[in-house]
């Protein structure tokens, strides 16, 4: 099988958006794993400041604690960006309305670790 066979096979499993569950050897019913539109919301906003504010930093990051071994000199500045554009406590879904955050279900921020996860640091 062609690399390219392979990788159209894997996108196009993973552009399924439901999965049947079988119970007790009966099939049951399909499993919707679609965002919520609030979920995608959130995706959205995180992707551009990620894709705007964070990537373009990654360099810088890694070549000053390589050699400095102390937090970069612009994440305060990062962070602040963060909390400003209401980025910050996005997976503490325990939170009072009054506090900080997004009060996000463990289902809605998988996606958002996702992007996150692409750089230990973010």
């Amino acid at each position: 099988m062609e690399s390219g066979s392979r990788q159209e096979d894997a996108s196009s499993s993973r552009a399924k958006k439901s999965v049947s569950i079988q119970r007790n050897g009966k099939t049951g019913e399909r499993m919707d794993f679609d965002l919520s539109a609030r979920s995608e919301q959130w995706r959205e906003r995180l992707q551009s400041f990620f894709d705007r504010e964070v990537l373009p930093r990654h360099r810088a990051w890694v070549e000053h604690v390589a050699i400095k071994r102390e937090p970069a000199p612009f994440m305060e500045d990062l962070q602040q960006k963060a909390r400003a554009e209401g980025l910050w406590n996005l997976g503490l879904p325990e939170l009072a309305s009054d506090e900080p955050g997004t009060q996000l279900s463990n289902l809605e921020y998988a996606p958002l670790a996702e992007i996150m996860g692409r750089l230990f640091w973010a």
